[in-house]
């Protein structure tokens, strides 16, 4: 046995006889593969090359350092003795068959000497094909230490059917693609050190068989391709553009890899950053031109499309991509893609589908004007694709762009104003909400603006719409950021152009002296760079970015951006790392700190791998995790790391909503394992995950653990169960908009049609039947499985979260939970505040979920809620809350007629026996549905206290009789909007709130009885009542504990009248004096002067002028001036100018109802509201000569909006719809320029919440239009003829 020789005695030997198989010992085989086992288990990574022994014994001329040689070396040595066991303890006979095996393979003369020492041979030898312009066109013989490619297909293709065996597939893939990437690293780093070496004396040479004319020289080592991202031929008119273009190369075999198209492959791939250059390394394929069925590899002179199979895969990438088919082909032989002519599909020697050349599968941005080949590197982002409302062509501005080419440019030009005006827009907003420190902010910008699908070279535009200057910091930060990382990178390539070396120390240097140079080290350059280049790379990267005043040479650029925070951000992104020590120094004196030599610890590889192969590791840790005790400290830690590793597979994929569901998982499972405040934090971060990916499931399931976290979570404060609480209300609204969006999206593909002035009739009349449930359609949508899961053999596996299935989700099982959570959430109130008010609110929800839930079901619900009553089962409560409310003792304290299908006596008496209810709540009922005594059974017992009667007719009178006879106190009375004739009102001392609205046969005797027997009212309400001034005067004389007051429509109330109010009701806080048209200026303003608590005041259709109001603000008693106005009401008061209004919004910023129909205002008062008033939340300006186009910046919060009669069209309904994200209803009637195409977007794809839409009078609105939409989207009420539907929500409302 020889001992292994030095690198010296090495290169030193003969090389004569080198390539000679019969001089390769067994022992040099065995030394060979000891050293390639020793490269998969021993990494590393900071060797500035990490050489095989076969490269030593095949070198001629060598040209590596001192330091380089003693390093392999080193690793030599380590191999050799890490193989001497195993040759001592071999078989020689082995050994020798092993060595007889090598030497004298068949068709051996075939292979280079290189070939036979890295082993590249096997058992089936494939003859080189001839010399090709295809890169592909020479075939690697087989080997499966370096079939990269085989190995990656085999692992893909593993069975996922359990738990293990998708372990099993993640961890193999971990394994496969660290292995696959150091080699990348180890040798791409050498070809990249060595670019500008002579060919001959080069360590690896290029392959000069391969071709193509992009990037430039290629190279195959060890079973990888490695490709440079270079200009070499002038396409791209810069290297920094043809680096954007490997970047997409990277990104399309990613959104590939990701479609989930059955048996459609891709290499496996990662790209390279070092010393400025960009590689590409990718596993070398199975084909050859002979294999090429797809696409064009001669710039579209040549299209195949000849396999069926291949092509159908290929138009299904397309269409899940959001791609537009169109016509390829130079010749007169056309096809159809729905990808970029020049893309590649194969059909490999192993009988696999392959793609490549993905370099332009997304569709370009519009070129800009001085450079017109930027089509080639400016492309829009998969997220913005896949959400765009229409496909876009690859082709767009290349001259294979099709027939069509125009059309395609068109709709690419108007994609980009839509990305750059509408999606800019989005990402400010976005970045006006954050609230996070600098260095946090900084690292989430880019994911922010891909979330929407912007590029980062549009931060300009986006900084342009950002309002926050701190937020404008960060942005003007992050863009100087990447111009150094440019500026440097350009400023490498053309040191290692000029020096031709690949010592690091010289680069070193090159970076030191630039970061000074940003830095101000240099008292001359410094000022100059910034004033000139700097400025002028920003304004022409990042357009609109630099505002007006930084543009002046006169402004200081350099002083604005806090250096040390800039330096963290550069170091990030050039992967060149500083000492701690300078770090910290750096921190400390960020204006007078220099960069030395030893500061620079690193200048690092950067390796961007596949998503599947970053994720794999992140999904293997999660899985692990699982299998661990759930709070033990190795769960917990798996858990943390594999986040770690979820974020860095997030920022290369973005667009992947599996990888982000399984983000969200292992947050939402780290919650449940952590305690307290950072249980929440993590829980609150899941939620934003699924939030993203949409993940309903995950919603769902996530929001039932929640809300049972009040019963299992002892280690949580009140305040943490309090958050834990809100948040599974939270999972619930996002699970029902999932849905509702969901429904939305399918209806609209079956509303296209009313976008067009004159539909076909036919078409509509097979899409829907008349008895059309769409609450059925959605659960026949969650029953589709395809909408939620990929295909079976889909390279992205999702955890499912245990115990839940899609069939289990529905509207009614969401609304079901959401009611329960709600109820533990009044439940958690009441125990820890003992608020009762505060927890009936809570509970009131409840019943509009459970109301909301049962609804969907198909049974009279009422019977159901009867026989759970006679049951007498507390687990039944929670059922019946859709008409109570439940104290924490399980009490109901209220029955609500406007909850439930139907109120018998025989229920009430039921409810009586079991229960002690306190209120009754009653509407549209008559004495032949329920018997006075029924509800006075109720009202006896002694927590009875409040009644209301509501269109009660025939029923009211002999209810109040009996309870008058009886002697019942109560605190609460209401019998609005009745004719009975009533004798006797039950009214006591007790009484705090009476409602006589429209009750007819309400007289002075009456009022004179509620004077005299109710000195402790606080809320009257008489509208529409018959009384003289005298009997008003005398009532409100002994009403001093007043707060609100209603006595409108009532030709009573004179100026005398408010007076006294003035007088008396010092502390009333709101008013409602509508359609008084007795009253005048003086009245009012005298009011105004001493009530000082008054905030919510009512005057419509009231006869005052601008005085009432511009008296006491500019006088000297300023009590409204003081307080401002909550709520204001001025509905046709024609006399009101913008002259008080404008003086009435700057005193009133807490301002958020505000009607002004029919009043004379101007665009002018409208700015002066938002300038002024920024919570408004009801917004009525029909009939007013305004531009409604003022409204757009103030209107985001808006819950009711009218702009009837006004000059409103479909563009800004359009604008409406996507702004106002919380609106609840919009009276649109008599705009005659809007269509059904507007509504369809309003109604179906507009906001979620949107509940009311009134279109009475918008002639250019089909008739069909408006009864199929009221049948497509029962949720959202279109009123034609009947305005009391709107008027009854806005009083709501209001």
């Amino acid at each position: 046995m020889r001992a292994y020789e030095p690198y010296d005695t090495v290169v030193n030997q003969p090389f004569s006889n080198i390539g000679d198989p019969t001089l390769i010992t067994p022992y040099d085989m065995v030394l060979n593969n000891a050293y390639q086992t020793r490269l998969d288990t021993h990494r590393i990574e900071d060797y500035d090359t990490d050489l095989g022994y076969d490269q030593f014994i095949g070198k001629k001329n060598s040209s590596l350092s001192q330091s380089t040689r003693l390093n392999l070396d080193q690793i030599m040595n380590e191999s050799y003795n890490s193989v001497v066991g195993i040759i001592s303890d071999t078989d020689p006979y082995e050994i020798e068959k092993s060595y007889n095996e090598f030497a004298y393979a068949p068709d051996s003369s075939e292979f280079s000497s290189e070939d036979l020492l890295l082993g590249n041979h096997g058992e089936s030898i494939v003859t080189p094909a001839p010399i090709s312009t295809s890169k592909y066109d020479r075939i690697v013989p087989h080997n499966s230490r370096f079939d990269w490619n085989q190995r990656f297909q085999d692992i893909l293709e593993l069975p996922q059917t359990t738990t293990d065996e998708v372990l099993s597939r993640y961890e193999r893939l971990r394994s496969l693609g660290n292995d696959f990437i150091h080699t990348a690293k180890t040798f791409g780093k050498i070809i990249i050190e060595e670019i500008f070496v002579p060919n001959e004396e080069k360590t690896i040479r290029p392959d000069k068989q391969m071709g193509g004319i992009g990037g430039g020289p290629k190279y195959v080592y060890c079973g990888i391709l490695f490709k440079y991202a270079l200009d070499w031929k002038g396409i791209y008119k810069g290297d920094e553009w043809a680096m954007k273009a490997a970047g997409h190369e990277y990104r399309g075999c990613t959104a590939f890899a990701q479609c989930g198209v059955d048996d459609l492959h891709v290499p496996l791939m990662c790209i390279m950053d070092y010393r400025g250059f960009r590689l590409i390394a990718m596993s070398f394929l199975p084909i050859n031109t002979r294999t090429m069925i797809y696409g064009s590899h001669d710039g579209g002179q040549s299209i195949f499309a000849s396999d069926p199979i291949m092509n159908r895969k290929m138009n299904q990438v397309g269409k899940f991509l959001n791609l537009k088919g169109h016509t390829v082909g130079m010749s007169k032989d056309k096809n159809y893609f729905y990808l970029p002519t020049d893309i590649e599909g194969h059909k490999g020697h192993d009988s696999r589908y392959y793609a490549l050349d993905f370099a332009r599968v997304f569709p370009p941005t519009k070129p800009l004007e001085n450079m017109p080949s930027s089509f080639l590197y400016y492309q829009f982002r998969p997220e913005f694709i896949k959400s765009y409302h229409i496909p876009l062509s690859s082709d767009a501005y290349a001259k294979f762009g099709g027939t069509e080419n125009k059309i395609h440019n068109r709709e690419t030009d108007e994609a980009t104003e839509f990305l750059i005006n509408r999606c800019a827009k989005r990402v400010a907003r976005q970045l006006d909400e954050m609230d996070y420190e600098h260095e946090e902010a900084l690292s989430k910008i880019p994911s922010i603006m891909h979330k929407f699908g912007v590029n980062i070279r549009y931060l300009g535009y986006v900084r342009q719409h950002v309002k926050k200057k701190s937020v404008q910091q960060l942005l003007l930060i992050e863009m100087v950021a990447r111009v150094v990382k440019n500026e440097w990178r350009r400023k490498l390539r053309s040191r290692m152009l000029m020096i031709k070396s690949i010592a690091e120390e010289i680069y070193r240097k090159v970076t030191r002296d630039y970061f000074n140079l940003v830095l101000g080290v240099h008292e001359e350059m410094s000022p100059q760079y910034w004033d000139n280049e700097m400025r002028t790379q920003l304004i022409e990267k990042y357009p609109p970015g630099i505002l007006p005043d930084e543009k002046d040479r006169s402004f200081d650029l350099k002083s604005e951006i806090p250096l040390d925070i800039l330096f963290k951000r550069v170091q990030t992104l050039t992967k060149v790392l500083l000492s701690y020590e300078a770090n910290e120094q750096f921190s400390l004196s960020p204006n007078a700190f220099e960069i030395v030599y030893p500061d620079i610890k690193r200048m690092g590889l950067k390796v961007k791998p596949m998503v599947i192969i970053s994720s794999a590791e992140a999904r293997a840790l999660y899985i692990e995790s699982t299998r661990k005790q759930k709070r033990s400290n190795t769960a917990i830690r798996l858990l943390k790391l594999s986040l770690s590793h979820f974020a860095d597979a997030i920022s290369a994929g973005a667009d992947n909503k599996d990888l982000i569901l399984n983000y969200g998982d292992a947050l939402y499972e780290l919650g449940k394992r952590l305690y307290g405040e950072e249980s929440g934090k993590m829980f609150t971060e899941a939620l934003e995950k699924y939030h993203y990916a949409s993940g309903l499931e995950s919603l769902y399931s996530m929001g039932i653990t929640l809300y049972k976290c009040i019963h299992t979570r002892t280690d949580m404060d009140n305040d943490s169960l309090s958050n834990i609480l809100q948040l599974a209300n939270t999972c619930f609204t996002e699970c029902r908009f999932i849905i509702k969006g969901s429904v939305r999206k399918s209806v609209s593909r079956k509303l296209s049609s009313f976008s067009s002035s004159k539909p076909k009739k036919s078409s509509r009349t097979s899409t829907f039947n008349s008895d059309f449930d769409v609450k059925l359609y959605s659960e026949s949508i969650l029953m589709d499985k395809k909408r939620y899961y990929r295909p079976k053999n889909t390279q992205y596996h999702h955890v499912e979260q245990p115990n839940i299935r899609v069939s289990d989700i529905s509207l009614h099982s969401i609304y079901m939970n959401w009611g329960y959570a709600l109820c533990e959430q009044s439940k958690h109130i009441f125990q820890v505040t003992g608020d009762r008010v505060y927890a009936n609110e809570s509970y009131k929800d409840a019943a509009d979920k459970f109301y909301r839930g049962l609804k969907l079901k198909k049974t009279k619900f009422y019977q159901g809620i009867v026989e759970k009553l006679k049951q007498k089962d507390k687990t039944h409560l929670a059922t019946i809350m859709e008409i109570q409310s439940y104290n924490s003792e399980g009490i109901i304290t209220e029955i609500n007629s406007n909850w439930c299908y139907h109120i018998t006596d025989d229920f009430l008496m039921s409810v009586n026996g079991i229960f002690k209810v306190e209120k009754l709540i009653l509407t549209k009922y008559s004495i032949n549905d329920l018997s006075p005594e029924s509800i006075l059974a109720i009202a006896k017992n002694d927590d009875f206290n409040e009644i209301h009667l509501i269109e009660c007719h025939t029923l009211v009178s002999l209810t109040m009789e009996a309870l008058y006879e009886e002697h019942i106190r109560l605190k609460k009375i209401s019998i609005s909007y009745t004719s009975d004739e009533i004798h006797k009102l039950p009214i006591t001392d007790n009484l705090e709130y009476l409602d006589i609205t429209q009750c007819l046969s309400i007289n002075d005797n009456h009022i004179m009885d509620i004077a005299i027997e109710c000195p402790n009212l606080t809320h009257l309400y008489m509208r529409g009542c018959k009384i003289s001034t005298e009997s008003l005067i005398y009532l409100i004389l002994r009403m001093d504990k007043i707060t609100d007051l209603d006595i409108s429509h009532n030709v009573g109330v004179t100026d005398e009248v408010l007076h006294t109010i003035a007088e008396v009701c010092y502390n009333v806080s709101s008013l409602d004096i509508s359609h008084c048209t007795k009253i005048t200026d003086n009245g009012v303003s005298q009011m105004f002067r001493e009530c000082g608590n008054l905030t919510h005041i009512n005057m419509m259709h009231c006869n005052i002028t601008d005085e009432s109001f511009i008296q006491e603000i500019d006088g000297e008693k300023k009590s409204i001036s003081e307080i401002g106005f909550e709520t204001l009401i001025l509905d046709f008061c024609q006399l009101i100018t913008d002259r008080s209004l404008k003086k009435i919004f700057k005193i009133s910023p807490n301002l958020c109802k505000i009607s002004l129909k029919g009043v004379p205002i101007s665009d002018k008062c409208i700015r002066v509201l938002g300038k002024y008033c920024h919570n408004i939340s009801v917004l009525n300006v029909g009939q007013c000569e305004i531009s409604v186009e003022r409204l757009l910046p103030i209107i985001t919060n808006v819950v009711y909006l009218d702009i009837s009669y006004s000059n409103v069209d479909d563009v800004l309904i359009r604008q409406i719809s996507k702004q106002c994200q919380k609106l609840v209803s919009l009276n649109i009637c008599g705009c005659k320029k809007i269509t059904s195409g507007a509504i369809k977007s309003l109604v179906v794809d507009g906001t979620p919440l949107l509940h009311v839409v009134d279109i009475t009078g918008c002639k250019n609105i089909a008739k069909f239009a408006k009864k199929k939409l009221n049948e497509l989207s029962p949720e959202v009420y279109i009123i034609n003829r009947n305005h009391r539907r709107t008027s009854s929500i806005k009083s709501k409302i209001l």
